[in-house]
């Protein structure tokens, strides 16, 4: 089996609708992780690094894998309370993770294009100050894969709130 390359370019920390107002709103890293047949179960944990395909908690970085490997594409995110809820409760239609992630050469899926992705709630206690979530994409249930040699590229990673 051949390796492939994972290349996350720009800023993780990049944001839109200036959710980042608050202290800590923000993504801790994001994954390819081994594909879910149950992500809303699975993803509603805290993911493991080291149970990862591929991780990245910092700009530019790369990463080779094993080809026609299925996974999904996971971003763990936290908002500020501030950010994210509706008088003294979370509002998770508040709060979104767009992601943009082209390839070479796919061998199931097809590119990301500003896509917002799915949101598990990881942890909302209502007397913290964060919630905590994992948005993922997995292409429609069928997770994603590259061909041999193939590159994947992320070059867009956007969290938005509605504040």
């Amino acid at each position: 089996m051949d390796e492939w390359n994972v290349v996350w370019e720009g800023n993780l920390a990049s944001a839109e609708a200036n959710p980042g107002g608050g202290a800590g709103t923000g993504f801790l890293g994001i994954y390819c992780y081994p594909h879910s047949a149950d992500p809303g179960t699975d993803y509603a944990t805290n993911l493991s690094e080291g149970s990862a395909l591929a991780y990245a908690d910092t700009d530019d970085f790369s990463e080779d894998l094993a080809s026609e490997t299925s996974f999904d594409f996971v971003v763990k995110a936290r908002w500020n309370r501030t950010h994210a809820y509706n008088v003294d409760q979370f509002d998770d239609s508040r709060c979104r993770v767009n992601l943009t992630a082209t390839s070479s050469d796919w061998a199931v899926g097809s590119s990301i294009s500003d896509v917002t992705g799915t949101l598990v709630v990881t942890s909302n206690e209502s007397d913290g100050d964060f919630i905590w979530a994992q948005i993922y994409w997995n292409n429609a249930g069928s997770g994603y894969q590259l061909a041999d040699d193939g590159t994947i590229t992320v070059s867009e990673i956007s969290i938005e709130a509605k504040y």
